[in-house]
């Protein structure tokens, strides 16, 4: 049975994160190959491969290591307390998203956040403010791996560390 690269959660868009941030992207008639293949092992493996190039390389469009690494035993600012770097992500989402439209009140959209100096849960509400990249991003950012975002001289990290109820 043939399937479409996209049933494999990687549509035309999607592909401009999927995909590793410095190497060559896998041709998609090999990656096709690869998991329609009925052996288990070698789409194992090659998940394996895939997983161990996103930490080493970053993902593209998405994330990429910080160089140097944080020091446990130095401070650094909150945007820099990671191991990885989301700058790309905020392109990404400018040039993908319409915030026109998420803004736009035909559907509710509430995005929820962990402030980071007080631990208290905070929602982003387009029906109260309007709603921009960060407010999405910060519904990734899980310590240590990605740095909390500032929004408005506060900064949080996704919300799922305080509640993560199957929403």
């Amino acid at each position: 049975m043939r399937r479409n690269i996209a049933s494999h959660g990687c549509s035309s868009s999607g592909r401009r994160i999927c995909q590793p941030a410095f190497g060559l992207p896998i041709p998609a008639v090999v990656e096709r190959a690869l998991f329609d293949s009925a052996d288990a092992v070698v789409r194992k493996a090659f998940t394996a491969m895939q997983v161990v190039g996103a930490l080493v390389e970053g993902q593209k469009g998405f994330f990429v290591p910080r160089f140097p690494p944080p020091s446990p035993i130095a401070s650094s600012s909150p945007q820099t307390a990671s191991y990885y770097d989301t700058t790309p992500l905020k392109a990404t989402f400018e040039r993908l998203c319409d915030f026109d439209r998420i803004n736009s009140g035909k559907t509710r959209v509430s995005v929820g956040a962990v402030n980071v100096a007080t631990g208290n849960f905070a929602y982003f509400d387009h029906t109260r403010i309007k709603l921009r990249a960060e407010h999405f991003i910060v519904s990734s950012v899980l310590p240590p791996d990605f740095a909390a975002v500032e929004i408005d001289g506060q900064y949080y990290w996704d919300g799922g560390l305080m509640s993560n109820m199957p929403f």
